[in-house]
């Protein structure tokens, strides 16, 4: 079964993204362009770190842990 959703429909200022794993390198990036596009950006990862603390820091909510409960009506 194909999915007809465009893409862009979800990119774009106000709609809410959780990203899991958002210490990584590359998911932490992609947050802070997500971000940077007006979308606001929630996610998870499973240990505090630095890079958790700096997503904070620039206003990303960021759980600690994986679980459904953290996904807050991400659209």
């Amino acid at each position: 079964m194909k999915n007809n959703v465009d893409i862009s429909t979800y990119f774009k200022p106000g709609v809410r993204a959780h990203l899991a794993g958002l210490g990584g390198v590359s998911m932490c990036a992609l947050a802070e362009v997500l971000q940077g596009q007006g979308l606001i950006v929630q996610g998870s990862d499973m240990t505090e770190s630095a890079t958790v603390k700096h997503l904070r820091e620039v206003g990303i909510d960021v759980a600690i842990g994986q679980s459904a409960e953290n996904l807050h009506d991400c659209d």
